[in-house]
This record gives C-alpha cells, sequence and structure tokens, in this order.
C-alpha cells in the first residue's frame, strides 16, 4: 500500500500547496522507518508474550537513546532539518532491531518446520481490517500542514498548536498510566491467577 500511497502523492503532491523539498529521499526514508517499526513492534510482541519485560524494555531504551543522539547529531549539529530526523529515527528503530534480534537469537532461530498458512491467514484476518484506521490516521497527519497554509491566518497558527498540544494531553496521560501499570501486567501474568487470566479473557472478548 505505501509505494502506491506515494505514487499519488507525488502526482498531486502541488495541488496540496506543500512543496518538493527533499520528496524521493523522504519517501525512501518513510518507507524504511515503516518497515523497521513494524519489524520492531513483532519483535517486541515475542518479548511480551515470552513473559520476557526486561529485554522488551532494553529495546525500547536502546532505540530512545539511539534517536535522541542521532537527532541531536543530525538535526542540531550538522543542521539536516527534515531528512535528518526520520533518519534519526530510522537509526533509533534499526538499532532496537539488532538489540531484539541479540536478546531473541534462540527464539527466532531458522526453524525446518513447514509454512503455517493457517496462522497467515488468521493474521491477514485480523489485521487487514485495521488498514483503514492507519490510513485515516495518516491522512489526518498529512492534512494539517495544507490546512494551515490555506485556512488558518499566521496569526493563529501558535492558538492552533497549543490547541493541538493540549488535546494531545488526555493520549499522553494514558501513555504515562499504560506504562505505569506495565510491570504490574507482567507480575500478574507471571503468576498466573485465575483471577487475572478471566479479566484477559473478558476484555478480548469486549475489544
Amino acid at each position: 500500500v505505501l509505494p502506491v500511497l506515494g505514487l499519488l502523492l507525488h502526482v498531486f503532491w502541488g495541488a496540496l500547496g506543500i512543496g518538493r523539498a527533499h520528496f524521493w529521499l523522504l519517501l525512501a526514508l518513510l518507507l524504511l522507518i515503516s518497515f523497521a517499526d513494524r519489524f520492531v513492534v513483532v519483535l517486541g510482541a515475542i518479548c511480551r508474550a515470552r513473559e520476557r519485560p526486561a529485554d522488551f524494555a532494553i529495546g525500547r531504551v536502546v532505540q530512545g537513546g539511539v534517536t535522541i543522539v542521532a537527532a541531536y547529531i543530525l538535526v542540531i549539529v550538522l543542521r539536516a532539518g527534515v531528512p535528518g530526523a526520520l533518519l534519526a529515527s530510522l537509526l533509533g528503530l534499526m538499532s532496537s532491531m539488532l538489540a531484539y534480534q541479540v536478546l531473541l537469537a534462540s527464539e527466532i532461530s531458522h526453524r525446518d518446520e513447514p509454512f503455517h498458512w493457517a496462522e497467515t491467514r488468521a493474521c491477514l484476518k485480523f489485521g487487514l481490517p485495521l488498514v483503514p484506521n492507519r490510513l485515516a490516521g495518516w491522512g489526518r497527519q498529512l492534512a494539517l500542514r495544507p490546512l494551515l497554509t490555506h485556512l488558518v491566518a499566521l496569526n493563529a497558527v501558535g492558538l492552533f498548536s497549543f490547541a493541538s498540544a493540549v488535546a494531545a494531553l488526555p493520549s499522553l496521560l494514558a501513555t504515562g498510566v499504560d506504562l505505569a501499570l506495565s510491570p504490574v501486567y507482567f507480575r500478574k501474568r507471571v503468576a498466573g491467577s485465575e483471577e487475572f487470566a478471566t479479566k484477559m479473557m473478558e476484555f478480548s472478548v469486549i475489544f
């Protein structure tokens, strides 16, 4: 889907009033970031499924540390701009991929078992309905800059930015609570209490 969207954006980019600075470089970096991000999510899920929260945390910390250092060097020191910021994000994801590969070497080693088509079909059946939601999220993000350029007065951009930050607070609070409760989740998961298993089953049914 990503190459098709990239081609459409290339054709209609001028109509959005954004410009084409570093277009192909940004597109290549975004494609690589999308792949690396999905790869890291899968490896992180393996850590959680195998009850290895320490390994999961190590991968996240490595990603955050490398991203911050690379962003400082590329954006602040070398003044590489948006391409530098995206490259820093890619370097952070790749470092996390490497860390997870080392930590999970015994879990993801090559096997001689046949390919599980039934499991693959089940994953696609679960994941494909989520694609429109992800595309809608990208669409909302892409729409912000043209809207600011054409519809919002310059003196209102600051107010818009402030309102956006305030609107993001619930998400930040929810993320903070989720991170705070993760150790509790892992402890109860490892304990394997019947009450916890029942609650998780009820949550899955509701979800």
